[in-house]
């Protein structure tokens, strides 16, 4: 028995083509198998006729029954449901098999009559696939990011308007649901392995750069939350450029284990923001630098006045407290106390004084292995001057007037480096207070006369304190003490037994070298703050 639709020989017995699976032996149509029954009713005797037209009447609504469901397509039978990709990222298709439909109800599905003569030229193109297709479809309510174990629902999308416009057949289909399974397990990879991340720059202005040398990522698949404006011990954070993980199943087939991680930055140089950050190295070399421009200062001076020695006081740091002035974000100086005498005439004695002198460094820069940077050729010197005058005759008007680089006093120092600056730098101050000569403040009734400007407040606090238990000299107020204290620390020899008794038994008194008794010399080479001093105090007295 050969196909008649695929050619092959088949056995005699054989119901279905072993190769493409048609019926061989054709089903008599229901019509056929009627007329065969009631063919036979009419051949039997009249006696048996009327049972048997009934028994075979039902058997013929059986049968008209049985060709209807024949006849009815059951789609859900020819939907299949597929899954693949990775557990938890898994994708389902939902398909039709049409051509399963058609081999199997060929017969059963046709044209309407009404489309054959009204829509002729719409059909025009179309295969019964195609026109069924349009008209039928099948889609999931979930599509991806699916796990084994999930349940899917497939969702019927028909047309029946349009598919009973156009073809002849009978359908019947459910809404159904069914079991993710098959999907593998994801791999996971580290994605920041290979990650290198490279600070540069001075701290609080450091810079990050990002480099990745692993073969699953590019380096343009990373960014960083912030890459400058850095100090040491920020923390900042890296990320995937895509959080996505469905973007890396279909790249990479993977999935990262972590898509940001943070990074402490570090080894950045900085600023040093104190003088304790700053290596003995670099101090000795600024310390160097400062006495080199010193003695090149000293040399300049007129041949009245005479260096007799300069001596370190201390040192000093500006830290910058913002980026406003960042032509400056720190400033270190070397601070010197001159000692000098002026000797305007050969006639008239020389006038002893004193100045302070520093030498200033910028942007010293302390690398991220503790070595210290500082341009030392460029330095800064005082910008400020004062003026002292020195008499060279026993008349008020015989003086001469000298001017000096530097400061009067360490007060006036500390003023413009530490307080005058204040709302812009934080300053590390380390001052001795001057040489191992300069006069202790212990035992001094008013250790600042000579160093500042006494105010009308602080005279009045004095005024208002009981010093009986002092027991001054002659019982002299302690206006009159503070004023005879600051000739005393100039020098002054006193005549007066109570008075000189009294201060030879202070320390500090006795550590001055050479004293005198010509007090109206000693007024003139009092800084002018000094002479302030004692005219505010008289008023007093």
């Amino acid at each position: 028995m050969f196909c008649r639709k695929c050619g092959t020989e088949n056995e005699d017995q054989a119901v279905f083509c072993k190769e493409c699976g048609a019926r061989l032996v054709l089903e008599p149509s229901l019509e056929s198998q009627i007329k065969k029954l009631v063919k036979r009713i009419a051949s039997l005797p009249k006696k048996y006729k009327v049972g048997v037209e009934i028994g075979i009447a039902a058997i013929v609504v059986i049968l008209i029954v049985v060709a209807n469901l024949n006849s009815t397509i059951n789609l859900n039978n020819y939907v299949t449901v597929t899954f693949e990709g990775y557990d938890g990222y898994g994708k389902a298709t939902a398909t039709i098999d049409w051509n399963k439909i058609l081999d199997k109800y060929k017969k059963k599905i046709s044209y309407t009559s009404k489309a054959k003569s009204k829509y002729e030229y719409a059909l025009f193109g179309y295969s019964m696939e195609e026109l069924l297709g349009n008209c039928v479809s099948v889609s999931l309510e979930k599509e991806d990011g699916l796990s084994n174990g999930d349940r899917v629902k497939y969702v019927w999308n028909i047309d029946e308007n349009q598919l009973k416009k156009y073809v002849d057949c009978k359908i019947k289909y459910s809404d159904e649901t069914v079991d993710v399974s098959g999907l593998e397990k994801i791999k996971t990879f580290d994605p920041f392995e290979n990650l290198t991340l490279t600070y540069s720059g001075i701290s609080p202005n450091g810079t990050v750069a990002i480099s990745y040398t692993g073969d699953v990522l590019d380096e343009d698949e990373f960014y960083c939350d912030t890459d400058s404006g850095l100090s040491n011990g920020d923390v900042i954070t890296v990320y995937l450029n895509s959080d996505d993980m469905e973007y890396y199943v279909e790249n990479y087939k993977m999935i990262p284990s972590e898509t940001e991680k943070e990074y402490t930055v570090e080894g950045l140089d900085k600023y040093a923001s104190s003088v304790k950050d700053i290596s003995k190295e670099m101090i000795a070399a600024m310390k160097k630098q400062a006495e080199s421009v010193i003695t090149e200062y000293t040399a300049k001076m007129g041949s009245d006045c005479t260096v007799d020695s300069v001596t370190f006081v201390g040192d000093y740091l500006e830290n910058c407290k913002n980026d406003n002035y960042a032509d400056k974000q720190n400033c270190y100086g070397d601070v010197y106390k001159i000692k000098l005498h002026v000797k305007p005439s050969e006639d008239y004695k020389a006038v002893k004084m004193v100045e302070y002198y520093d030498v200033q460094f910028y942007n010293i820069v302390v690398k991220g292995n503790g070595e210290c940077e500082a341009d030392l050729s460029d330095y800064y010197t005082p910008g400020e001057n004062f003026s002292k005058d020195c008499y060279y005759g026993p008349e008020d008007y015989d003086y001469y007037t000298y001017y000096f680089d530097g400061f009067e006093t360490l007060d006036d120092v500390k003023n413009a480096r530490v307080d005058s600056v204040a709302a812009d730098y934080d300053t590390d101050w380390n001052m001795d207070g001057g040489d191992q000569a300069e006069v202790s403040d212990q035992g001094l009734l008013c250790s600042y006369s000579t160093k500042r400007k006494i105010t009308e407040e602080e005279i009045q606090g004095y005024l208002n304190k009981d010093y009986s238990s002092y027991h001054f000299p002659g019982d002299r107020s302690v206006i009159q003490m503070i004023i005879n204290e600051m000739y005393a620390l100039n020098g002054y020899k006193f005549q007066d037994e109570d008075l000189k008794n009294y201060y030879e038994k202070q320390d500090w008194y006795n550590k001055i070298e050479s004293k005198t008794t010509d007090m109206a010399e000693i007024y003139r080479n009092m800084s002018k703050t000094e002479q302030d001093n004692i005219k505010l105090l008289k008023e007093y007295k």
